[in-house]
C-alpha cells in the first residue's frame, strides 16, 4: 500500500488558510502542472460551481504562460439544463475577459465500444443503481458477489478472527445485501471516468480536476496519498483545490465575480 505523503494535520492548516492564501497556492500547483507536462493540459469542466473557479484560475494561468485553455466538458444527460447552457456561455465569458486567450471548449458523451453514446438508464439496467454512495454500492456489489469475504463483513455486527476487522462498518445498510436489483459504484466510472481517459489517450493531455478532499473520505484519502498534484501515478493527475473548503469556492465566485448556473 502507498504511504501517505502528507498528513492529517497538514490537510487541516491548508483548510484552515485564507481565501486568498488558497487561491495562491492552488495558483502555483497549477503553473506546476502546465510547465511539467508542457502545457498539454486540460481542465475537467463539469460547469458546476467548483470547476467554474478551476477554470477561472486556469485561465489566468494559461494566459500568463501563453498557452491554450482546453475546457472539456461530458454531458451524461444527468446535467441540469441551466449547466449545459452555463457551459457554453462561460466560454464567451472567458474570452471576453482573456481576450487574448485561446480557448477551446471539447463537449463529449460517454460512448460504448462502436461509438454510440450510453444513456444512464443503460448503466442502470447493465450494471446496476449507485444507491447511497459509490463507497457503499461497492461494498454491497463486493458482498453479494462473495457473501463470506472482506466486504459482506462490513455489513453485520461481528467479524470473524480470520478476517482483518472492517475500517467502517454499513449495518444501516444491510438489508442493501437482500435487495431484488442490482446496485453497482460503476455508473461513475463509465459515464465520466472512461470518457475522461479516452480523451486523454487521443489528445495526449493531464487532467486539472476540481475536486475536493472535504467532499468524502475517498478523496481525502487521496490528498493524503498525493496533495494536490499525483503525477507519479500511472495515470498523471493534478487537482489543485483539493484542499478548499465549499465556502472558499463561494468567496472565490464573489471575489472574481464569476458567473456560475442558476441551479446553484
Amino acid at each position: 500500500m502507498q504511504e501517505s505523503k502528507f498528513s492529517k494535520e497538514d490537510l487541516v492548516r491548508l483548510q484552515n488558510e485564507d481565501a486568498s492564501r488558497k487561491i495562491q497556492i492552488t495558483t502555483t500547483r497549477i503553473i506546476e502542472t502546465y510547465r511539467k507536462f508542457d502545457n498539454q493540459c486540460y481542465i475537467s469542466f463539469s460547469g458546476g460551481k467548483d470547476s467554474t473557479v478551476l477554470a477561472y484560475l486556469a485561465a489566468q494561468v494559461c494566459d500568463f504562460l501563453q498557452c491554450k485553455l482546453i475546457l472539456w466538458f461530458c454531458d451524461t444527460g444527468l446535467e441540469f439544463p441551466e449547466v449545459r447552457v452555463h457551459v457554453k456561455k462561460y466560454e464567451k465569458w472567458l474570452k471576453s475577459k482573456f481576450p487574448k486567450l485561446e480557448i477551446e471548449l471539447i463537449i463529449d458523451h460517454p460512448t460504448d465500444k462502436t461509438g454510440k453514446r450510453i444513456l444512464f438508464k443503460d448503466v442502470l439496467l447493465s450494471e446496476g443503481y449507485p444507491l447511497i454512495s459509490k463507497e457503499v454500492a461497492l461494498k454491497v456489489k463486493d458482498a453479494v458477489k462473495n457473501p463470506n469475504g472482506y466486504s459482506a463483513q462490513s455489513f453485520y455486527e461481528g467479524t470473524p478472527k480470520n478476517i482483518k476487522y472492517p475500517k467502517f462498518k454499513l449495518i444501516k445498510y444491510e438489508y442493501l445485501l437482500r435487495a431484488d436489483f442490482s446496485i453497482s459504484h460503476k455508473c461513475c466510472d463509465i459515464m465520466k471516468k472512461r470518457p475522461a481517459k479516452k480523451f486523454e489517450k487521443e489528445r495526449h493531455l493531464t487532467p486539472i480536476i476540481g475536486t475536493m478532499a472535504c467532499e468524502s473520505n475517498v478523496r481525502r484519502t487521496e490528498w493524503l496519498k498525493n496533495g494536490c498534484n499525483a503525477f507519479d501515478n500511472g495515470r498523471p493527475i493534478s487537482r489543485p483545490i483539493s484542499f478548499w473548503l465549499e465556502q472558499d469556492v463561494l468567496k472565490a465566485l464573489v471575489l472574481y465575480d464569476i458567473p456560475h448556473p442558476t441551479v446553484y
